[in-house]
């Protein structure tokens, strides 16, 4: 049991080079900001995405994730598909 996510490459690289910069330009105290989105099967409870953010101060690296987080969610075109053992249901 699981979800089957597909992105499409180069506009999901694109939209998230773009939200890096913003938030870089938005939180100056930032240092690194990293994101991976995994893609294929994905098992239920392993992780789907990983944010990494550094910053100078917490408050800063944990205001930064949530805004990536955020516009991730809203603005990128990931297509999922729900397994359910040799069933599956799209997203």
């Amino acid at each position: 049991i699981g979800i089957e996510y597909e992105i499409q490459g180069e506009a999901f690289r694109h939209l998230v080079g773009q939200i890096i910069e913003e938030v870089h330009r938005a939180i100056p105290e930032l240092l690194c900001v990293k994101i991976v989105h995994r893609t294929g099967y994905v098992a239920v409870g392993d992780a789907t995405v990983i944010v990494l953010v550094r910053a100078r101060h917490r408050a800063s690296a944990l205001n930064a994730m949530d805004i990536i987080v955020d516009r991730m969610k809203r603005e990128a075109a990931v297509y999922k598909r729900e397994v359910f053992g040799l069933d599956s249901a799209s997203v």
